[in-house]
């Protein structure tokens, strides 16, 4: 796929603009499940059982508000938390360090950071629940996304495939870039009708901790948008 940072600019169209601040939003994250099965998963086993109690890989995804997927990263077991994914990709890397500019939406298993935009937990006033509202609605894209890969790529559902990880991790990668060639080529679905109900993956146990430099970059955007 192409390098994350080739496709970074304003690519997501807000439902809220209020949201595209000094630092514009440019993408949102959320990790899916694909199930893998009667296979060797070596040694380790157990580190594949998701919180769903089945094997899987948890796929992290960046999309666009063009529905395409702009970041993959296919090699982590099911048990791995989404948060530890994007700490230890390239992508969440080059954000720490600055390489790339602007904010990712994601949910609130992440924790909050000043490229990363969660929602406010427990909200108080009607400017922290404009945000909420405006915050969930943007970062729905990558649920969609989520949704339309697994079902234009049938191996992708369910208990996804019965081959072993690494096979299975090259597998989505392709998947993925198949996905987006589709975008590209403007495809229509062939037999919507076919087409699963696919539930997003509930956000993990536990919001986790807010970033001091992170609230203060969510608190500026509140009172400059939403008040």
């Amino acid at each position: 796929m192409a390098p994350f940072h080739k496709d970074l600019r304003l690519i997501l169209s807000l439902i809220d603009r209020a949201l595209v601040s000094r630092s514009s939003v440019v993408g949102a994250v959320d990790g899916t499940l694909i199930g893998i099965h009667g296979c060797n998963y070596g040694p380790d086993e157990y580190v594949f059982v998701s919180r769903k109690g089945r094997h899987a890989i948890n796929v992290q995804l960046i999309c666009s508000a063009k529905y395409k997927i702009i970041n993959v990263v296919a090699r982590w077991p099911g048990s791995t938390h989404d948060s530890r994914i994007l700490s230890e990709s390239l992508v969440g890397i080059q954000f720490e360090d600055h390489q790339l500019q602007g904010i990712l939406l994601g949910d609130s298993g992440y924790p909050l950071q000043p490229w990363l935009m969660t929602p406010i937990q427990n909200p108080t006033t009607l400017e922290e629940t404009s945000f909420n509202n405006a915050q969930t609605r943007t970062r729905a894209k990558i649920e969609q996304v989520n949704g339309q890969l697994k079902n234009k790529f049938r191996c992708l559902l369910g208990d996804g495939m019965q081959i072993e990880p690494q096979r299975a991790c090259d597998i989505i990668v392709a998947c993925c870039i198949l996905f987006n060639i589709s975008k590209d080529l403007k495809e229509p679905h062939l037999d919507p009708q076919r087409d699963q109900q696919v539930q997003p993956d509930p956000d993990e146990a536990g919001a986790a901790p807010d970033n001091v430099h992170g609230a203060a970059v969510r608190a500026d955007i509140i009172t400059n948008f939403f008040t």
